[in-house]
């Protein structure tokens, strides 16, 4: 149901340049979603509403997953959307 979702961001949001999905092991499985976007903000508010406040996943998902976004430099400008820790400090989509 998630992957659906994904998928359905991916192909119905003019935002969206493309988008990937990995699935791998690495002490537990794990799904890596990505998306290549033309307007972060905008982006950022669709997977909020559409993935974190999901009423059959969200929780879960909120449980257990880290939203990242990288800018132009890739991970040498990187802002923390998301933790499932709540110790971890989150930053302001504005910022990059």
């Amino acid at each position: 149901m998630l992957r659906e979702q994904f998928e359905s961001i991916a192909n119905t949001e003019s935002c969206v340049i493309r988008s990937r999905a990995e699935e791998g092991e690495d002490n537990g499985r794990y799904l890596n979603l990505a998306f290549k976007t033309s307007n972060r903000a905008h982006l950022w508010s669709i997977v909020e509403a559409k993935l974190y406040a999901h009423p059959t996943f969200g929780s879960l998902l909120r449980k257990s997953s880290m939203t990242i976004c990288t800018g132009d430099s890739g991970w040498d400008d990187y802002l923390v959307l998301y933790h499932f820790n709540p110790e971890v400090e989150i930053d302001a989509i504005d910022e990059l």
